[in-house]
């Protein structure tokens, strides 16, 4: 992740892409984990695995559409050839 992040940005924004993909992953961390909190009246309630499954099954469906809208907005972005221009203004 720290990787693809760091491909193309230029040597002294490098922090800067780090810090931005570290709090990126560290939100979806925050919001997946509050998804799962949200259903932990059904596995107060019942304690079978399919109450754990309930109250997991939120959580892995926005991961999976953050996912989806993450390949979507890469695929969207312009690509940049070796100059570090975009390949519109070559």
């Amino acid at each position: 992740m720290w990787i693809a992040s760091g491909s193309g940005v230029k040597h002294n924004e490098q922090g800067i892409a780090s810090g931005m993909a570290s709090t990126t992953l560290n939100v979806g961390n925050a919001l997946l984990i509050a998804l799962s909190a949200s259903g932990a009246e059904i596995l107060q309630q019942e304690t079978s695995v399919s109450g754990l499954e309930n109250a997991l099954q939120p959580a892995f469906y926005l991961a999976t559409a953050g996912q989806v809208a993450g390949l979507l907005v890469s695929r969207l972005l312009p690509r940049r050839g070796a100059t570090g221009l975009s390949a519109e203004t070559t």
